[in-house]
């Protein structure tokens, strides 16, 4: 059988040159590669397919191959070659309005560009565009699913209750679909796992708090580290980039911009040089981005890991009222540095974009220049570079002014 095409591409994309300052990003990509690999070519229609927001150590622990959709879907912006996919997309899905790149995870399956899934695991986080194409998915292809509900009111004491108990539900359906039983060892051993690579993880972010050592390039294969988190190779990833970010350091290979932005809302993954160019032409580095955090959970407690594993699940800043997500862009303003804040509306994102007034109005409190781009992540028909560099030079012109006082 012919190699699907998506691992053809990948492992196009571990040969290119790399752009930025951390280069032990190389080794993320070689981990999408093979657990790409792993599970399309050795599991076809046998892995399992899981949304973003699904404690990936719950999975981790069966050493069971599973693909999270929506990193795999940033891949595919990244690598640039879904041209065309989203208007094919567009004609047979039309009056649905779904998000780009919910679109061309649904092409590549309808296309032949990986195969379909053995069994899908979702939730009700993060967007609506996500729960129809899963479930989608799961109809088309006759896949056993789970649905996990994560409820809106967050704060309630028994929302903790809730998803606990939906977790060990979970661990029975992926003892049913695996044909393994947990083993609490495993288990104990992946939570320890992910307690480590959070415990780096939080030491990375706190040298960028620090120091300007990351550029916009070094992030977009960063973030969506945290759908693996269990495993023994995110902790060692997350080590050699703390190690790189240390040496670049004490070498004085800090890059000095004028002005440090907090991003906010979804990265722009299509090829573009409006993102390449903003420390460049503006003077901008971007200190934080919203979706390289989404969350800084506490220690999972190992004794009691399904309560904690739902309290991280819980955790997510976005989650729930504007309110959380207005304390944490707070927060992140403080230890970050702040000196102005970003945020790129992708067209069709509901969770995010719904929030913008609030947002808005709340940085306005806070003297905090503001600037909202929207566009879409994917699809350059909605992508307008010269409007955007027009409105960032009056953001910057706000940013001088704010400078000066």
């Amino acid at each position: 059988m012919a190699e699907w095409e998506y691992i053809e591409r990948l492992r196009l994309a571990l040969n290119m040159p790399l752009y930025g300052g951390i280069k032990s990003k190389k080794r993320i990509w070689q981990m999408n590669y093979d657990d790409a690999n792993l599970a399309f070519n050795d599991y076809p229609f046998k892995y399992l397919m899981t949304g973003m927001f699904i404690p990936s150590e719950l999975i981790a622990t069966f050493d069971y191959p599973f693909i999270p959709t929506e990193p795999l879907a940033v891949s595919v912006g990244m690598m640039n070659y879904h041209k065309g996919l989203l208007e094919r997309m567009e004609s047979r899905y039309d009056g649905m309005q779904l998000c780009s790149a919910i679109e061309i995870m649904l092409g590549m399956f309808e296309e032949g560009l990986i195969p379909p899934p053995g069994a899908v695991v979702f939730s009700s986080y993060m967007c609506e565009d996500a729960q129809k194409m899963y479930g989608t998915i799961a109809r088309r292809y006759n896949c056993p699913s789970y649905f996990l509900d994560i409820p809106f009111n967050v704060d309630n004491p028994s929302a903790l209750n809730y998803v606990t108990e939906q977790l060990f539900e979970l661990g029975q359906f992926l003892e049913e679909y695996t044909g393994c039983k947990m083993n609490p060892d495993r288990f104990r051993q992946v939570i320890k796992n992910s307690n480590e690579a959070n415990r780096v993880r939080k030491e990375v972010l706190e040298l960028r708090a620090q120091y300007q050592v990351t550029q916009v390039s070094d992030v977009f294969p960063i973030y969506p580290l945290f759908t693996k988190f269990g495993r023994e190779d995110i902790t060692e990833i997350y080590r050699e980039i703390k190690q790189e970010m240390v040496k670049r350091i004490e070498n004085r290979q800090i890059y000095r911009h004028r002005f440090r932005v907090l991003w906010l809302g979804m990265i722009p993954l299509l090829s573009n040089k409006f993102m390449k160019t903003l420390d460049k032409n503006y003077g901008i580095s971007l200190a934080l981005e919203e979706n390289s955090i989404f969350s800084l959970w506490d220690k999972i407690d190992e004794e009691n890991p399904w309560e904690g594993l739902a309290r991280k699940t819980l955790s997510y800043h976005p989650l729930g009222t504007v309110d959380r997500r207005l304390a944490a862009i707070e927060r992140f303003i403080n230890e970050y540095k702040i000196d102005g804040v970003i945020h790129f509306s992708h067209q069709g994102c509901r969770v995010y974009n719904g929030g913008v007034s609030f947002i808005s109005a709340h940085l306005k409190r806070l003297g905090i220049p503001f600037l909202e781009l929207s566009g879409d992540i994917l699809d350059s028909r909605n992508f307008n570079e010269e409007s955007y560099h027009l409105r960032m030079e009056a953001f910057v012109e706000l940013l001088k002014s704010k400078e000066g006082e």
